[in-house]
């Protein structure tokens, strides 16, 4: 994805401007790449023609587009989900809340990926893996402010 410099500064600037009359803002950059913020819910989309990408505020993801299903019971962190689509490959990132424990997480997603990877490093587990939708994805697993946080990065195959 080539974004114009231009574009990308507008679009990182944008939320330091609090009062303007709008709710949202569009630049267009010279390439034709085109950055929209909206300023009520945060929401950043920038495109090029050939990738598009939308990420914080009000970006939600379906298991869908992540390509595995949320562990359950668990809670979207607000404003934590990217998704990225180039040329029909779509890289999604995201992170949920649950008060379960580590263990019991990352055990459900050793069952939900074919031949997982798990890694332990500095108090985190990291599962590596490919799900049933052909997704590989990298699962990040950690006790936080006394919460489990499932840090998800998925990369779905060319549709």
């Amino acid at each position: 994805m080539k974004i114009s410099p231009l574009v990308f500064t507008f679009a990182l600037l944008s939320f330091s401007l609090p009062g303007c009359s709008s709710s949202s803002e569009t630049v267009v950059g010279p390439d034709g790449s085109k950055a929209t913020v909206d300023k009520s819910s945060g929401t950043v989309k920038v495109s090029d023609g050939n990738t598009t990408a939308e990420l914080g505020g009000s970006t939600s993801i379906t298991e869908a587009e992540l390509g595995v299903e949320f562990y359950p019971g668990s809670s979207e962190k607000a404003g934590s989900t990217f998704k990225v689509n180039s040329g029909g490959e779509k890289d999604a990132a995201t992170a949920r809340t649950t008060s379960d424990d580590p263990a019991k997480v990352t055990d459900f997603y050793k069952g939900k990926l074919k031949n997982p990877i798990v890694t332990d490093v500095a108090g985190k587990t990291l599962i590596v893996g490919q799900a049933d939708s052909g997704a590989t994805l990298n699962i990040t697993v950690e006790k936080k402010d006394g919460q489990t946080e499932i840090t998800y990065g998925s990369k779905l195959p060319k549709s």
